[in-house]
């Protein structure tokens, strides 16, 4: 536990620093699991010192905003289109029965997660886009997702923007890589940008919302390819946005999934 709190404190002393290395022995179960609570991930292989000894290696990565002018995060689109009537009367519904900011974003933040599906676990084959047309279908892939969350966060002056992972959606024998989105948002009471995950959970997906450990949608796993995304963008990447527009139906966007991102918009 003194070693958590150490911890914490750095983290917070030192917030501007971008990505946390350590170096521990693999045989001290109690320090990885600590350092693996923390949000700590293992990178590299093992040093085998001798048989009692094995070094191994840890990063972490803070989440942090591509842009520094927090405006760019509160921008009005036709795709993060937050002047819609029903996501004005959403937002302010959630806003109202909210004590504090840090409520209000974890109540929109699970009404996305919980009240609007994600279209592949109801089957739904239409594409959504739109924050707005997101909110009127009830249903949208996880990018889609991305943007009524962030809707309803800009709403209410909240920065808001978009955080990219590339993960493995097939088995362990046949690796399909392709993006999955989330949110980061910024926490004011906490002055830091923290990963939303508003997928939607079922059997195997547990994401929950969280201002110091992350549960997100999906761990990601290294050995596999996966790749994670810390930097927080204030804007969709425009190829994903093209893949949601030019597919007709979810069916076709499943075979034609990113792949990549566009130029400037990196894991």
């Amino acid at each position: 536990m003194k070693n958590m709190v150490m911890m914490k404190h750095l983290f917070e002393k030192y917030g501007e620093v971008f990505c946390w290395k350590l170096e521990t022995i693999l045989q001290e179960k109690g320090n990885c699991h600590l350092y693996e609570k923390m949000g700590f991930q293992r990178t590299g292989g093992e040093k085998v010192i001798n048989s009692k000894m094995t070094l191994i290696n840890y990063e972490k990565k803070n989440v942090t905003p591509y842009s520094d002018e927090r405006n760019e995060y509160l921008v009005v689109d036709d795709v993060i289109d937050y002047k819609n009537e029903a996501i004005v009367q959403l937002a302010d519904t959630l806003f109202q029965k909210a004590n504090s900011e840090l409520e209000f974003i974890k109540a929109a933040y699970e009404f996305v997660r919980d009240n609007i599906s994600h279209s592949a676990d109801i089957n739904e084959d239409k594409i959504t886009c739109s924050a707005s047309e997101v909110l009127k279908e009830g249903h949208g892939i996880c990018f889609a997702k991305s943007h009524l969350l962030a809707a309803l966060l800009r709403c209410k002056s909240i920065p808001a923007g978009f955080c990219y992972q590339k993960v493995n959606i097939a088995d362990e024998t046949v690796p399909v890589l392709v993006y999955h989105g989330l949110n980061g948002v910024y926490m004011k009471e906490y002055k830091k940008w923290i990963r939303l995950d508003a997928r939607g959970n079922k059997n195997g997906v547990n994401a929950q919302f969280s201002i110091e450990e992350e549960h997100l949608a999906f761990p990601i796993r290294p050995e596999m390819g996966e790749e994670d995304g810390f930097v927080v963008y204030p804007e969709p990447d425009i190829k994903i946005l093209e893949k949601l527009r030019e597919n007709r139906t979810r069916t076709e966007l499943w075979d034609n999934l990113p792949t990549e991102l566009a130029r400037g918009y990196e894991l």
